[in-house]
């Protein structure tokens, strides 16, 4: 069964990740019940693709594929049936608003880095609109508990700026090192030669141009799952005679010759726009 790594991981932590969230519908955290509930759909999304298109003749990806999905669902049945006409024996918690807030990371950072929603931007906009969500957020935290008396822990709000500000700042760092990588494997690429690495129909600027959150096409629903129309980016190399052009593959984290460059559909074939040097 051929499936990524980072989907393995994603597996390892699901089942674990649905008896927490039914948990929390038995202690009657109905908020925290709700953001644990969309973790689940988010790593089932991402799941359920990869297995679906994985290459197995037994059968079990979709078999596992489909458990995901029913377990999500029996899950989220008994777990709001639990909220709706289980008696509540003590008052919700405040702690249900703070991990919820806290559960909301995860969350906001598969939905930032699994879809693409920044696909294509140029990378000094993206870098510059996190720093600012982490600035802002910070000095809404600091301010906010400067205003009030009561402690942080208590504070809803402080806590949400906090974790948005922890957000940005995980989502920076992350991109940051996912751009290294690629440059690091264009220059291992390019063994010396001049080159050119190109985001879609326009040439990558700088370093900033090549992290996970920008160097990348959205994916979109096919007939296998989830899947890629064109190439995420592309190394091409001037080898003296003609260029050679290389296809960046987030699955192989290496700069690979499968370029779509034979693709019948024209539109999806990649057109060079960036001059080696």
């Amino acid at each position: 069964m051929l499936v990524d790594l980072n989907f393995v991981i994603l597996l390892a932590i699901y089942a674990p990740l649905l008896l927490a969230t039914f948990g929390l519908a038995v202690a009657r955290w109905p908020i925290s019940f709700a953001v644990f509930t969309l973790n689940a759909c988010l790593i089932a999304a991402m799941l359920h693709g990869p297995l679906i298109a994985s290459d197995d003749r037994l059968g079990l990806a979709r078999l596992v594929a489909s458990a995901l999905v029913f377990g999500l669902v029996a899950m989220f049945v008994a777990g709001s049936m639990l909220l709706l006409f289980r008696a509540a024996k003590t008052p919700t918690s405040h702690h249900d608003e703070i991990l919820a807030l806290l559960a909301a990371v995860p969350a906001i950072l598969m939905l930032l880095f699994g879809l693409g929603i920044f696909s294509r931007w140029r990378g000094d906009v993206v870098f510059a609109l996190l720093t600012a969500c982490a600035v802002l957020s910070l000095q809404q935290a600091i301010w906010r508990s400067r205003k009030e008396s009561r402690p942080l822990s208590e504070d809803p709000y402080g806590i949400a700026c906090m974790v948005v500000a922890a957000t940005a700042s995980a989502s920076i760092a992350l991109a940051g090192f996912t751009a290294s990588v690629v440059l690091e494997k264009a220059q291992r690429s390019a063994s010396g030669r001049p080159y050119c690495i190109q985001s879609g129909a326009r040439t990558a600027g700088n370093i900033l141009d090549l992290s996970l959150l920008t160097f990348r096409e959205p994916r979109y629903q096919g007939q296998s799952g989830p899947n890629f129309l064109r190439n995420h980016g592309l190394l091409i190399v001037d080898s003296g005679v003609r260029y050679d052009m290389q296809n960046w593959s987030y699955r192989s984290q290496a700069f690979l010759p499968e370029s779509l460059a034979e693709h019948p559909n024209p539109t999806t074939r990649p057109q060079v726009v960036c001059e080696p040097h």
